[in-house]
This record gives C-alpha cells, structure tokens and sequence, in this order.
C-alpha cells in the first residue's frame, strides 16, 4: 500500500500518519511484507509499510479473514514472510535468537493449552522461561516478575486455583499473567476479549491499560468491536483483504464511509463526548 491518503466515501484518513513519530519512536516495523502459510499458494497479507508507534496501545480491526491474527503472526517470528521484513527496534527479527527475542516481544495467542492439572501461580511461572536455563530454579527476579504480573492481571485471588477449574474469562486473566511473566517491552494480544462476557472483557482491557500505563509497555491488540477499540487504542490499522485500508488516530479512521466501505454495513458515528457507532442496517451483497 502506497503512503498517499485513503479516501472512504467523502472522508479521508491519512495513511502515512504513523510518519510522524521518528525512528526511535517505532517499536516495530514491517517493510514489502508478503505474507502466506505453506499449505495456500494465495498471499494472505500484503503490507507495503507498517510502524508501530513505541509506548502506545495500536488496535488492529477488520472483517473476519482479513489478515489481523496472520499479520500479528508475522510481527510475533510465528510466521516467516514469504518476502520483506519485519523488524524489531531496527533489527529484524530473524537476527534475535529465541530466548533473547522472548524477552523482548511477547504473544498472546487466541488459544492457550495449559500443561495438565496446574495452579494459577506455577502456570504464570512458565512465562519466566526466557530467563531460566534448562537446570535452573528459581530466582528471586522469578519470583518478584510473577508476582508483579499476577497483580497487574488482578489475579491474585485465583493463585491458588487448577487452571482446569477456571471459566474462561478467568483462564484469559490468567494466560494474560503468563505473558506478562515475560516482562518484555512488546506485547501482542490476539482477540483477548473474544467468546468472553462483558465484565471479564473490561477487566482485560483495564489490564492493558494498567501495564501500558505503569511500565510503559507497547500493546498491539486485535479487537473485533470497533468501538471497544476506538475506545482503549491510541492508534489504529485496519485490514481489509490483507491490505491495510486505513490507519490513524481512531477518530480520524472511523467514519461512516469507512464502515460501509470496509465493514460493509450502515451506521451513525458520534464523535462526542465519546466516540459510538450506531449500527442501522448491512449492505446488501453485491
């Protein structure tokens, strides 16, 4: 995709708004990204440009099979190009070895399998692996990492659980605790808030909040509800067809036009006091 502005009906977004934040302010990038798994011939994503602004929250959104979890794939080393690059701080990702790039960047994928019957409190333990040797106990910096993620995910009252007899808006906090184990400077959530009921999905959001506003932590999180991510993102992508469409500030990206282009249904955006989106009806298939 090109860097000129993207015209959604009569509403423009300016596609290069991430050219605004220096080089030290990108966090992670991709350049020429051409992106398909082994089993399809097809290209899934194509991503000329992509900059992921340091210290911010970034939401991706878009239809279903639009490319957000295979682009989160490709950002996280989980899925290798099939041409181009992606980059973190400057370097790209192949140049990392596991554990080094483990400690850096962390994944949360949208399913999770805990080892057999285990405890709230040795299951987040497993996200300290990139600092442990194979023959190696715990540390004290173990022990105060685990702790420090179990109280930002407000899990602390489930310590003592079987992951096993959790519901799964629990289990969500709780492989949220995981990743934050890592304590890495990046950290990608693939559709946290999916299949989970409402009062769990603002408690992962306030997590997010939390560790973005504490530790400074770059967040780039796939979101399904356009408002919720209009709400909680400082920067949104949104992908249609593997293409990014549109991208900026979420006041800036949606726009009705935008939402009958990209999501194909009709609605009514307010924009004040705080952004909403008024679904009135789907547009009929072409």
């Amino acid at each position: 995709m090109s860097n000129t502005t993207q015209t959604h009906g009569t509403d423009t977004v300016d596609s290069s708004t991430e050219r605004e934040h220096t080089e030290s302010d990108i966090v992670v990038s991709a350049d020429d990204l051409s992106l398909a798994y082994p089993s399809s011939d097809g290209v899934v994503v194509a991503c000329d440009d992509l900059r992921i602004p340091r210290g911010q929250i970034t939401a991706l959104i878009g239809p279903n099979g639009s490319g957000k979890s295979t682009l989160l794939k490709s950002l996280s080393n989980h899925l290798k190009p099939r041409s181009g690059t992606v980059s973190l701080d400057g370097r790209t990702v192949q140049e990392y070895d596991r554990k080094a790039f483990a400690r850096r960047l962390s994944r949360l994928s949208q399913e999770n399998d805990s080892p057999g019957d285990i405890s709230v409190e040795d299951l987040v333990y497993h996200g300290r692996y990139p600092y442990r040797g194979f023959f190696e106990g715990v540390s004290d910096e173990d022990k105060d990492a685990v702790e420090r993620a179990i109280d930002l995910a407000g899990v602390n009252h489930l310590r003592d659980s079987s992951v096993k007899d959790l519901s799964g808006g629990q289990k969500q906090l709780v492989w949220m605790a995981v990743v934050l184990a890592q304590e890495t400077d990046v950290l990608l959530l693939d559709e946290p808030t999916t299949f989970l009921d409402l009062k769990h999905q603002l408690q992962v959001m306030e997590t997010i909040h939390r560790l973005n506003e504490r530790r400074e932590i770059t967040v780039v999180v796939v979101l399904h509800d356009i408002e919720q991510a209009a709400h909680n993102a400082d920067h949104l992508f949104a992908l249609q067809d593997g293409t990014i469409e549109a991208r900026g500030k979420p006041n800036d990206v949606v726009t009705e036009a935008f939402l009958q282009d990209v999501f194909e249904i009709e609605a009514d955006v307010q924009y004040k006091p705080a952004l909403r989106i008024h679904p009135q009806r789907p547009l009929p298939d072409e």
